[in-house]
């Protein structure tokens, strides 16, 4: 008997794929470097703005029930050559998921290990490397089980994202007094509000899951306005109440987790050490909802023959593929380079995707003439178009002063998708062209 998701699965899948814990322990730090003490401000920014861009997937995914997602939507409206791109952009934000949460991982752990005595280097290494393995290892047990951890796990985790917050704001201590800084300009603003943005991204993962959701029509849409609701009002409080503990001050090349520090020097080392393992069980979260919206994604670009993704309908072969690759990356990046560094860099390349995909989504929305009483709707998701394409400029312009890696990586990945498709229409226009039995589909008549 087939599982079929019910509404409850749908909604922890796209709040776990938000990874709150990992946002405020990881991405707050990122963009009190560039905001200082207005980081709550810009967060809350964020949550309201993610609102505006939730409109297109709300309707879309209601319009076009496919676990294709976003080159559904995209290739249904304005034609394969679309799709294709925007499949090609998701897959460039959502392979290296793993491979950075991994470098999360390996990053906390040096900070935290490192105050015992042992050869903490080797070990968060080794504690990056069994999180891939537990992160496959999940996603590739049964169904049933894999999202019964889902729902328990996600509910946990907010849980004591409220409680510790709630902790703070009660008492206040010294170490987490608020600071002043100067307002941190265009390009600072830009630059934190992308990252804010990021902590949003994932919570449209449950329309890749639509094909197996008990009401496709309606389930996963509604599961994405509850998922962004509770995850944001969460990470708002969290922002609120644990500011003082991100400082104007922090960088990106040495304070790194200041939330960790500020927690260990209040509380202790046992409240740190509860604190970490929260962060580890967000990360994995995030990790198995992506994973799992991910291989909804493939399985259906497989049968829609995306760019011959046909090859990519063996499930267990493809995540071997992808596990291994992800070793042999994390391997070479954890022996080179500086991990909260890399972490840093392929989590802006995702956010740089991440804002061109729903760009292209907004467009793909506009476009459509389907809803009636439609203009609050669609004058709605073209100021979250306008408001993305200057977030997406003014940070492109901030990287390239403080992280330049971000916009060479994000230059070669757009060069890369633009390249795969120009090439394969000419050499195997079939491979495009196969993308029209899906994007003339009778879904476009019924609407």
């Amino acid at each position: 008997m087939q599982f079929l998701l019910r509404k409850t699965h749908l909604t922890m899948q796209s709040a776990n794929a938000m990874g709150p814990m990992l946002n405020i322990i990881a991405l707050f730090s990122i963009i009190s470097i560039f905001t200082g003490t207005f980081q709550p401000i810009i967060v809350l920014s964020a949550f309201l703005l993610s609102y505006l861009n939730i409109i297109a997937i709300y309707w879309l995914s209601r319009t076009f029930t496919s676990d294709g997602g976003y080159y559904t939507f995209a290739g249904k409206v304005f034609g394969p050559s679309a799709g294709t791109l925007t499949a090609l952009l998701y897959a460039l934000y959502g392979l290296p998921v793993l491979l950075d949460l991994s470098l999360f991982v390996e990053s906390i752990s040096e900070q935290v290990v490192g105050g015992f005595s042992v050869p903490y280097p080797i070990i968060a290494m080794f504690v990056g490397l069994m999180f891939i393995v537990l992160s496959i290892f999940i996603i590739l047990t049964r169904e049933r089980r894999s999202f019964a951890f889902t729902v328990a796990a996600g509910t946990f985790e907010l849980t004591f994202i409220i409680i510790t917050s709630m902790i703070f704001l009660i008492r206040g201590s010294d170490s987490i007094s608020q600071t002043v800084s100067g307002f941190p300009g265009f390009s600072g603003t830009a630059q934190g509000l992308i990252f804010a943005l990021l902590a949003f991204s994932g919570g449209g993962s449950s329309i890749f899951l639509s094909e197996k959701s008990r009401l496709p029509t309606n389930d996963p849409a509604k599961s994405i306005i509850l998922s962004y609701t509770i995850v944001g009002l969460v990470l708002v409080l969290a922002s609120f109440a644990l500011n003082g503990a991100f400082t104007n001050g922090a960088s990106s090349s040495s304070g790194t987790f200041q939330l960790i520090s500020v927690v260990f020097a209040d509380l202790g080392r046992r409240a740190a050490l509860i604190f970490y393992l929260v962060a580890l069980l967000s990360a994995l979260n995030l990790t198995t909802s992506y994973l799992r919206a991910l291989m909804g994604f493939f399985r259906r670009a497989s049968i829609d023959n995306v760019m011959g993704m046909g090859t990519l309908a063996n499930r267990k072969l493809a995540m071997s593929v992808y596990a291994a690759a992800t070793f042999a990356l994390y391997i070479a990046i954890s022996l080179t380079t500086y991990t909260f560094l890399a972490f840093e860099i392929i989590a802006g390349l995702v956010s740089l995707s991440y804002i061109v995909v729903h760009i292209i989504t907004n467009f793909s929305f506009l476009r459509l003439k389907v809803l009636k009483r439609s203009i609050l709707y669609k004058t709605g998701s073209a100021a979250s178009s306008v408001v993305l394409i200057l977030v997406l400029i003014g940070s492109i312009s901030g990287n390239l002063s403080s992280v330049p890696q971000i916009d060479f990586l994000f230059a070669i990945g757009i060069a890369l998708c633009g390249a795969i498709i120009f090439v394969v229409r000419a050499i195997r226009p079939s491979s495009i062209r196969g993308l029209m039995v899906w994007a003339l589909q009778d879904d476009l008549n019924d609407r």
